[in-house]
């Protein structure tokens, strides 16, 4: 039997992006290879809904729960307690030491310090740039979840992905029927039409540019629906918040915050369209749920959505600007955003498991 240890931080009630992930392929390998006991470690507490998949071994560490630090804080004799034999650091970390044989296998998700800084808390950039180069550096194997990150990863830190596996996609995510949409746009009380903007309010997100210029033509008369935003509150979030609640205010926006997993298959379906519109992405799990529920997506031109959405967008640039030209245009039906031609992959999880089984097995 194996004995897996996992980074279990971003198993929390309120899951999204790298929680989902982490959540979907480990809930496909545990189909694949049963007998494997599993040991969830934590900073904070970990959910009800994931604690089924073993141990749980939770509050590591100091009190302060921000950052990887306590994945080197307290978490060694853990691992040599539970007889762990290989450690998976899902969400872009590892231990920097761990009891002699052990391995480690690490996902990188993005190469937002190196590609987008100026988006990053200083903390949060430093703490990137140190501990995630030294698990890129300690780790026996390196998953990536697109060819994107792979090219950043090697263009950046000479790292090479040993495996690239894409998020699964929730088998909620597929065509969506009517009265799941209705019951969607009741319980959050949304128009009748709405454009649809989805990620963390935080700058990588570009949302501050994609909000003006939504509300920039409208105010000019151009008859484009309101901008319904979902997220959760990220960081350098002030400004993007102040102008969220302005265009609120003005009835050009309404932000909704954090939307459970079960609602967000109405939420796209109900959509006219998904404004996806950021500076840089690792993959762009958004872009590819839209399109899945067969709602058209505006992204942008990015290697990475791209990659999410095999093509079946509209690609634009993410300046202001851009997004104001390429908005009126496709108001007036000068542009056309694809039909999706996405269709859900009941395969992708057995061959991630299988992929990942590779991974953890060496």
């Amino acid at each position: 039997m194996l004995n897996l240890g996992i980074d279990a931080s971003m198993l929390t009630a309120q899951r999204s992006g790298i929680g989902n992930y982490v959540y979907n392929l480990l809930t496909e390998y545990l189909k694949v290879k049963g007998d494997t006991r599993v040991v969830l470690f934590s900073d904070r507490v970990v959910a009800g809904d994931a604690r089924h998949f073993g141990e749980v071994v939770e509050n590591i560490g100091p009190p302060i729960r921000k950052g990887p630090l306590w994945l080197s804080s307290g978490l060694y004799p853990l691992l040599k307690q539970n007889e762990i034999d290989v450690f998976w650091g899902g969400n872009g970390y590892v231990p920097l030491a761990v009891p002699r044989g052990i391995r480690r296998v690490l996902t990188i998700h993005d190469m937002v310090a190196h590609e987008a800084p100026q988006t990053m808390l200083t903390v949060s950039f430093l703490t990137r740039r140190i501990f995630q180069t030294l698990a890129i550096k300690q780790a026996d194997r390196i998953i990536t979840v697109s060819h994107s990150t792979a090219s950043d990863l090697a263009r950046h830190t000479r790292g090479r992905s040993d495996l690239i596996i894409p998020p699964l996609m929730n088998d909620q995510y597929g065509p969506v029927e009517p009265d799941q949409v209705d019951a969607v746009r009741q319980r959050h009380q949304l128009p009748d039409r709405y454009l649809l903007a989805v990620g963390t309010v935080e700058p990588r997100k570009n949302l501050l540019s994609t909000v003006r210029a939504h509300a920039d033509l409208r105010r000019q008369g151009l008859a484009l629906p309101q901008l319904i935003i979902a997220g959760h509150i990220g960081w350098k979030e002030q400004d993007i918040a102040r102008e969220i609640e302005e265009m609120a205010r003005e009835g050009h926006a309404r932000y909704l915050g954090y939307v459970a997993n079960e609602d967000m298959p109405g939420l796209y379906a109900g959509a006219i369209a998904l404004l996806f519109l950021p500076v840089y992405e690792g993959y762009g799990m958004p872009a590819r749920e839209a399109l899945l529920c067969g709602t058209p997506v505006i992204a942008s031109d990015i290697p990475a959505l791209r990659e999410a959405t095999e093509g079946n967008a509209l690609f634009i640039g993410h300046t202001q600007a851009e997004i104001t030209k390429a908005l009126r245009l496709w108001a007036t039906e000068a542009l056309q955003a694809p039909a999706s031609k996405l269709h859900p992959n009941r395969s992708a999880g057995r061959v991630a498991a299988l992929a990942f089984k590779e991974a953890l097995e060496g």
